[in-house]
């Protein structure tokens, strides 16, 4: 298609689309976010050396699983619910939503914090962190995880943009101040410090989250009784809890696996490639926060062909902003790694594979989203953990020949699988096209 007639759609589109609205002040969000959180790791990698800064990259690894882990699957779910009870006025279940997913995540992360308390002595020779680290460490397992349930609140609420300040904004800003006050009093500059920056950056973040989720609940939940429905929120939060588990995994696999089969300095290299290449997803991403509510709404009233509306919208705009990083990022792969500091370079071919599957990942558009909010999750699962056991397979045999490369390489291979099958799936069973196709009229 001609670059005149595309650019003329995609203005149409603007014009007429409340979708790409609301993506857009999510995408400027995410952006500012992806600007500091570059600079963040640039701040770290090069105050904390490879060694260090491969132990925070892993350790924080795995305090994202955790809190995923803590959160019990609910995002999805409870976007799914609100945005459904929200549109129909039903505030006696709505309040049920609310009052029910923040006692599940409280228990279950205290649970979580006294396993890992318990079990975290097996781990302190291989990772030496103080006190101070492993208790900044186990605090930030909760913490993130409210984050991420009051995040989710918000979009199903449809303050999309309102839900990523707190963790786009106020979070990584205090980070920078964070690092910034270490340098200046001399602080050691090591994992623990930067945990603990971390630990105080995200409480922060959580508490200017609730303030504005208190800020904009419906005035109509405080005289009703809650209404829960504990068994289907059982059976939807036990899959959705699944499904985040094996995504999780599947996408921190390659980090697993370098700090298994190769050493903490390989670690460090992917995890600068990684946060690269995340500019290339970022329109996915910011589309994919605004589809959800709108969607779930849309499905939820047998409105198809606006619910297909909704999904070509978004995979062109998500599409042309990964095509363009991308051809930012391709040539001046090593030029973008010098920035973290002349020892990353290494990761330049590491970087440009992880970008190719990331192109073809907005290309396939927001297949996972199609199955989520129209109760066909279970196919996404099975998508998921087929694309874990590719990543797996291919991480063993290519991490102790390639290092850095060959875990790019699981990454790529297993991000392929996973959008052909979701895309395959979401056409089948819902007549949606997730992918991108400039050419139709209803885009």
């Amino acid at each position: 298609m001609p670059a005149a007639s595309l650019s003329s759609r995609l203005l149409a589109l603007w014009r007429g689309s409340a979708l790409l609205k609301t993506a857009a002040g999510s995408m400027a969000l995410k952006i500012l976010g992806a600007a500091f959180g570059l600079l963040n790791g640039i701040l770290f990698a090069r105050l904390l050396g490879p060694t260090e800064f491969g132990v925070y990259s892993i350790v924080m690894a795995a305090v994202t699983l955790l809190s995923t882990l803590a959160v019990l699957g609910l995002p999805s779910l409870v976007t799914r619910e609100v945005a459904v009870h929200h549109s129909k006025a039903q505030w006696s279940l709505l309040k049920g939503v609310l009052v029910t997913s923040h006692r599940w995540v409280i228990v279950a992360s205290l649970l979580l914090m006294l396993a890992v308390a318990g079990i975290a002595t097996g781990f302190m020779s291989r990772y030496p962190l103080t006190v101070v680290g492993w208790a900044s460490a186990l605090l930030l397992i909760p913490l993130m995880a409210f984050n991420q349930l009051r995040a989710a609140l918000l979009r199903g609420l449809h303050w999309v943009v309102a839900a990523d300040i707190p963790e786009l904004v106020v979070r990584p800003m205090l980070v920078t101040l964070g690092v910034t006050i270490v340098y200046a009093l001399s602080i050691t500059a090591d994992s623990n410090a930067a945990l603990s920056v971390q630990a105080a950056s995200v409480l922060v973040a959580l508490l200017v989250g609730s303030w504005l989720l208190a800020r904009r609940v419906p005035g109509q939940i405080k005289n009703v009784h809650s209404e829960h429905r504990r068994e289907s929120w059982l059976r939807g939060s036990g899959v959705f809890l699944t499904i985040t588990i094996v995504g999780m995994l599947e996408s921190q696999l390659p980090l697993y696996m370098l700090g298994a089969l190769s050493k903490s300095e390989d670690a460090a290299l992917f995890q600068v490639a990684s946060q690269i290449v995340g500019v290339v997803v970022l329109g996915l991403t910011a589309v994919n926060l605004p589809l959800q509510p709108k969607l779930a709404a849309a499905w939820g009233q047998g409105k198809k062909v606006q619910a297909q509306q909704l999904v070509s919208e978004s995979a062109k705009m998500a599409s042309v902003l990964a095509i363009a990083a991308a051809v930012i990022i391709m040539p001046f792969a090593e030029q973008l790694l010098s920035i973290y500091g002349e020892q990353y370079t290494g990761s330049a071919w590491a970087l440009r594979i992880l970008v190719m599957g990331q192109i073809f990942n907005a290309l396939s558009g927001s297949c996972g989203v199609v199955l989520a909010m129209t109760g066909h999750q279970k196919l996404q699962l099975m998508g998921l953990i087929l694309a874990l056991l590719v990543n797996l397979v291919v991480a063993i045999f290519a991490i102790p020949m390639f290092g850095v490369v060959g875990a790019a390489m699981a990454t790529t291979f297993s991000l392929l699988l996973w959008n052909m099958l979701l895309m395959f799936f979401a056409w089948k069973k819902t007549g949606l096209r997730s992918f991108v196709d400039f050419s139709r009229k209803e885009c």
